[in-house]
């Protein structure tokens, strides 16, 4: 995910964001996985998980952060989806789906998930990390084309449904 150089307001709202798209992405029959991490200096980093202090492996950002820095503030989807695309084919990544903070991500907490075509085009669509969080499980998991993900949160939109974002 890309967000400018963190203030204090900024951190909490990331912490808030990364816990929402925790209790999103649990099941019952799970401990509460977290789901997004946060690209801090290149995608390579990701090569290597850190282990958290009972010995699993961390694959992903877990909240509280203290503070973070993005190299990726101010490149288009485009851009991102390159970099993805070019990243080590032994990088820990999903290729296809990513998620991204941006200036609207400030304003109400929402995340634009990405899709990137076999052209190298991204389209995308705004979600609360919530629900973000299993719509790409579920993208992962094979449940689903991005047609349909997209042909679902239309119809959702124009039910009025409050968990859907224009």
């Amino acid at each position: 995910m890309a967000v400018p150089k963190t203030h204090p307001a900024n951190v909490q709202k990331i912490n808030n964001i990364l816990i929402q798209a925790c209790d999103g992405a649990a099941d019952a029959a799970m401990k509460k996985p977290w789901y997004y991490w946060l690209a801090t200096e290149n995608y390579e980093e990701v090569q290597k998980p850190t282990k958290r202090p009972d010995g699993s492996d961390r694959l992903a950002t877990e909240a509280p952060i203290k503070e973070y820095t993005s190299l990726y503030l101010g490149k288009d989807l485009k851009t991102l989806a390159k970099e993805l695309w070019d990243a080590s084919d032994d990088a820990w990544l999903n290729r296809v789906y990513f998620a991204v903070m941006d200036e609207r991500t400030k304003e109400d907490g929402s995340l634009l998930l990405c899709h990137v075509e076999d052209d190298g085009t991204v389209d995308s669509l705004r979600a609360w990390p919530k629900h973000s969080s299993l719509y790409l499980r579920g993208m992962e998991a094979g449940s689903g084309t991005w047609d349909e993900l997209k042909h679902s949160w239309e119809f959702h939109k124009e039910q009025d449904h409050e968990d859907i974002i224009d």
